[in-house]
């Protein structure tokens, strides 16, 4: 399937260039605004936005700084593709975490224990090596006096499912560290109206995503009733609600309240930061934004200290996410867009807000998060491609055999011959499944001619 790349660099001009990749690899555009900054590595992991959008299935993703994919491997109901501090990767499996090494091959799977079903949202692998999950439990209660489902027409069923969030820590053997359980400090009427659909099976709390500070605190993100929590892990007890009916912050700045959020993040400066997804009852969705709160827990106020919104109107329903790099950008990842208009994945953002790189899927793909690492570390192991020229003619040539090939102009052979000018790549089967690319060959019209008329004559000289 074809992809398009769009650069569009700081020197004031357009570069168009196409690149044919392996057929299954999703068509996307990327635009770059600084290609000095536009450095490092993506992770992400697509899904279809809609109903009509392309067939297939997801993909994990590895692109570098300028937008090629160096990695991918297509794969069936996964999420949440992303790199760990001791270099591991992870993705959601469909009832674990799987972990992946540096060779891409999978060597471990982690899930909640004790009964708690795992949550698909978030995991994180820890510093010291423990595992931070999320986790669900369910017990079944007469909703029947609950008139608030259906925009609080309907009664609830007498025998409900009620879903609550549970956190759980492991150590690096999978034992159960540590549990805190949402129960007690969820009720039913917390949520936002918009979610009270289904009057037979309630998602309380419905976190997806999970943070510990510096001091072992742990931060949630509960979306259906549009708050930020903190739990205090020696006592179990709630620090403090931010945001939606049971908020406890006075926001000094920042009137709009966030809405649906998807991810909520702890910075090393005790600064929150925030996807807004902006997605609530019609009349009150606002853009997605990306957000960065001061908290002063003393006075108990909240003070937004840095905020970006694309300037086209987006409403992200689900998923999504902000990263805060260390040189100060953020990548913004926005999620399921609804209606798929804007058609925008991802987008790399200076702190004074100038962009420095923008990805979209051509068929309106979407991405539950995306991640941005400067460098990684571990090598991948691209396949060496060297040229040479035979009886006049000019050929690319992988060096070593492997069980496949898929070159950028469809061939699938080790060697191919090179009759235009243009931009050349292959990808071989890598690690479990996936696809690794070669670094990208550049042959120009005048290289080409050049090459091809010196071969004869070379040839006589022998």
């Amino acid at each position: 399937m074809k992809s398009k790349i769009i650069l569009f660099l700081s020197v004031t001009f357009l570069c168009f260039s196409r690149l044919y990749g392996q057929s299954d690899l999703l068509k996307y555009d990327v635009t770059i605004y600084d290609s000095v900054q536009s450095k490092g590595y993506f992770f992400l992991f697509t899904y279809k936005m809609r109903k009509r959008d392309a067939p297939g299935m997801g993909q994990k993703m590895i692109l570098d700084g300028k937008g090629h994919t160096l990695y991918y491997r297509i794969t069936q109901k996964a999420s949440d593709f992303k790199m760990h501090p001791n270099g591991m990767m992870s993705y959601f499996g469909g009832n674990k975490f799987m972990i992946m090494n540096s060779n891409f091959e999978i060597v471990d799977s982690v899930g909640c224990v004790n009964g708690i079903e795992t949550d698909n949202h978030d995991f994180l692998i820890l510093p010291n090596g423990h595992y931070l999950l999320i986790g669900t439990k369910s017990r079944t209660e007469d909703l029947s006096s609950y008139r608030i489902f259906m925009q609080k027409k309907m009664p609830g069923s007498r025998h409900a499912k009620l879903k609550y969030g549970v956190v759980q820590e492991l150590d690096k053997n999978k034992k159960l560290l540590y549990q805190w359980d949402s129960e007690p400090y969820f009720k039913i009427q917390d949520a936002d109206e918009l979610y009270l659909n289904d009057t037979t099976t309630l998602d309380v709390t419905h976190f997806n995503s999970v943070e510990k500070d510096i001091n072992g605190n742990i931060y949630l993100s509960a979306r259906y009733s549009n708050e930020i929590i903190k739990v205090d892990v020696s006592t179990g007890k709630l620090v403090w609600r931010m945001g939606g009916k049971k908020n406890q912050f006075l926001f000094e700045n920042d009137s709009i309240p966030f809405l649906g959020q998807h991810d909520a993040r702890i910075m090393k400066n005790g600064n929150l930061t925030v996807f807004d997804n902006g997605y609530g009852k019609e009349e009150a969705k606002h853009n997605a934004r990306a957000l960065e709160y001061a908290i002063d827990e003393k006075k108990m106020t909240v003070r937004l200290v840095w905020s970006f919104e694309n300037e086209q109107k987006i409403i992200s329903e689900a998923t999504g996410n902000m990263q805060r790099l260390p040189n100060g950008n953020t990548l913004i990842n926005y999620g399921k867009i609804a209606n798929g208009t804007p058609n925008l994945t991802f987008e790399e953002i200076k702190i004074t807000k100038e962009k420095v790189i923008s990805l979209s899927f051509s068929d309106t793909v979407g991405s539950y998060r995306a991640f941005h690492y400067s460098q990684l570390p571990f090598t991948i192991h691209q396949p060496l491609v060297k040229a040479k020229i035979k009886n006049g003619r000019y050929y690319l040539k992988v060096t070593k055999p492997h069980s496949g090939y898929s070159w950028s102009n469809g061939l699938n052979s080790q060697e191919i011959e090179i009759t235009q000018p243009g931009k050349y790549y292959v990808y071989v089967p890598y690690g479990d499944g996936g696809w690794i690319s070669s670094k990208l060959i550049i042959v120009t019209k005048e290289q080409l001619s050049r090459l091809q008329n010196s071969a004869p004559s070379n040839q006589n000289r022998k």
